[in-house]
């Protein structure tokens, strides 16, 4: 904690890093990957077509229907804490009503839910509902309906650090496959449209990434109706129709930039897309052959380079067979694939720098799962079907709750300097805090710094700067005038300007009496 004087009073800035308990290491160092399984007590029952996210410390799931041959679709959820090993259910007082087919998003601090279909009796409908689950205060709060889009499933949304981006999907009931989309800000609980102007073609089952700055759009396909032309009392038949162009939305300047895709990338939907920082990965789905002889399951991809906006094709040497609706997940190395339909607990490990497969063990593995069904915590990938399982990498860092990635970018392997509780530049900052903050462990002058700037306090403004600032970090600014138990208040609706590395954040009614801000930073 620092003090900072300020004219007739002084403010203090403090930082707080979200905790993460250590677990006991496994010690034995492999370059093979395993399954455990996990999670076995107080297990919740199986089941598919839920929403799934990480939020940096558990594994939440919501929603989706049980595995008892009935259509017993949900409104509950349950989480697990890898610390402990153990479940615990989500409240649902207040939670959406059951569905599937839904998006869901994790914003460093709440469970957004939204859209999604339900079956009713022998018909369906969907929604364009949805609310917010905070896992601190174990509670929902409804998301505002007015601006909302239109009804829907099947679409996608993206978190961009600020916003939730809702785009496409389809709607039971008029129907209609739709192109248009909405921006939901859970700091002010409004929505607002997307353009249309230079907008996809509409489709369903696509998938959207989020770079750091645009939502890219691909993939997909359209519900339509054709009447045979030999009989015009037949009922108008549908047949699916898959768009091939690419969408690059920037919501700075709420623009779309959309392209044709040559036929070399081979149209598809219900694929997987992932992306790794600098490219979009896609593989698998499944493409029309014809209106008559039906779909083909793919076992090809495709890598997007936004920056010199070029595709390169995926390696085919010991490649996956072909599946759809499968998990697909970047570990920051490789893209994992598994399951999917028809498929059982196949799967894959794809590394672009070498463009070379790798089959997934399946000794412990899950029975077949689908692609919501999964998420990665840094370490490894937790699946969800029936029963919780872990496929993690062993090694001299498995399981302590720190991306092995990031400790052998510094450490190396098999290093005591890269454990959690290490501090190997003595700067009174271990491991575990370095890596929230997103400074380096091996260098004493890397610091997260919070400050006041010089000059910014006046008409009883001040102006609130730290450094460095992530784009794979969220950050909550409190403040309080004591520091009495409960005192910080999250400061709802301020999201950190960016400056390259920094952020920044105006308090305009700053007092002229001692204040206190917080910055905590926890992982999306």
């Amino acid at each position: 904690m620092r003090r900072v004087p300020r004219a007739n009073g002084f403010a203090l800035a403090a930082l707080v890093l979200s905790p993460l308990v250590m677990a006991p290491l496994a010690g034995l160092a492999s370059d093979r990957w395993q399954w455990e399984a996990v999670g076995k007590q107080s297990s919740p029952p199986g089941r598919i077509y839920m929403s799934a996210v990480w939020t940096g410390s558990e594994f939440l799931f919501w929603g989706g229907r049980l595995l008892d041959g009935h259509d017993d679709w949900r409104n509950d959820g349950f989480r697990y804490d890898p610390r402990t090993d153990r479940w615990k259910p989500i409240t649902t007082a207040g939670a959406p009503a059951p569905r599937y087919a839904n998006t869901a998003v994790w914003t460093g601090r709440e469970l957004i839910v939204w859209g999604g279909r339900r079956p009713t009796g022998r018909l369906e409908e969907s929604y364009n509902t949805g609310a917010r689950y905070d896992p601190v205060a174990d509670k929902w709060t409804p998301v505002n309906l007015a601006g909302a889009p239109a009804r829907r499933d099947s679409h996608t949304a993206v978190w961009t650090g600020k916003e939730m981006i809702v785009w496409g999907g389809f709607s039971i009931g008029y129907p209609d496959t739709w192109n248009d989309g909405g921006r939901y800000d859970p700091g002010t609980d409004s929505w607002k449209p997307l353009s249309l102007a230079n907008a996809p073609n509409p489709r369903q089952d696509h998938t959207a990434v989020w770079t750091g700055r645009e939502m890219l759009v691909w993939g997909g396909r359209r519900l339509l109706l054709e009447r045979d032309d030999d009989d015009e009392d037949t009922k108008p038949q549908p047949y699916f129709v898959y768009p091939a162009d690419l969408g690059q939305y920037d919501p700075a300047t709420d623009t779309w930039t959309t392209k044709y895709v040559p036929n070399t990338r081979r149209v598809r939907a219900g694929h997987s897309a992932i992306w790794t920082g600098q490219e979009m990965i896609v593989w698998g789905g499944v493409t029309e052959t014809s209106r008559r002889s039906g779909e083909l399951l793919m076992n090809d991809g495709a890598r997007f380079n936004p920056a010199t906006q070029s595709w390169t094709p995926t390696s085919n040497a010991a490649v996956p067979s072909g599946r759809s609706r499968h998990i697909g997940l970047w570990t920051g190395k490789e893209m994992l694939i598994l399951g999917g339909s028809g498929e059982g607990n196949s799967g894959g490990r794809y590394d672009p720098a070498s463009d070379s497969w790798t089959p997934i063990s399946l000794v412990g593995a899950p029975h077949n799962s689908l692609a919501n069904g999964a998420v990665w915590t840094g370490e490894g990938m937790l699946v969800f079907h029936d029963s919780l399982s872990f496929y993690f990498e062993p090694g001299s860092y498995a399981r302590d709750h720190l991306p092995d990635q990031w400790q052998r970018r510094y450490f190396g392997e098999n290093n005591v300097a890269g454990l959690p509780a290490a501090d190997p530049d003595l700067d009174g900052q271990d491991n575990l805090h370095e890596f929230l903050a997103g400074t380096d462990p091996t260098d004493s002058n890397s610091r997260f710094r919070l400050r006041i700037e010089k000059g910014a306090a006046s008409q009883g403004a001040i102006k609130l700067s730290f450094s460095p600032r992530l784009e794979d970090r969220t950050y909550v600014l409190e403040a309080s005038p004591n520091l009495a138990p409960g005192g910080l208040i999250r400061w709802d609706g301020v999201n950190p300007e960016t400056q390259g590395l920094k952020g920044s954040v105006f308090d305009l009614d700053a007092a002229d009496f001692a204040q206190f801000y917080r910055v905590r930073i926890s992982l999306p």
